[in-house]
């Protein structure tokens, strides 16, 4: 599953941290930086626990640009 944090999210360096430390990839944006996480792995589940509150999942039917569900 894809998810997103803030750039302006109190959390965000921890979370950058965390998913550098175990090699996870990912994308970095103006905003946002996004990634992608096995939901049925470790890794989610130890990532869930900790950062939850932090990101949401990205919806592959919304426009981020306009916030507009297709």
């Amino acid at each position: 599953m894809q998810y997103y944090i803030l750039t302006k999210n109190a959390k965000f360096t921890q979370v950058l941290s965390w998913l550098g430390m175990h090699n996870v990839a990912y994308s970095v944006h103006l905003n946002r930086t996004r990634f992608v996480l096995d939901t049925h792995s470790r890794l989610h589940t130890e990532f869930m626990l900790l950062y939850s509150d932090a990101v949401d999942a990205v919806d592959p039917n919304a426009d981020l640009v306009t916030g507009l569900i297709a």
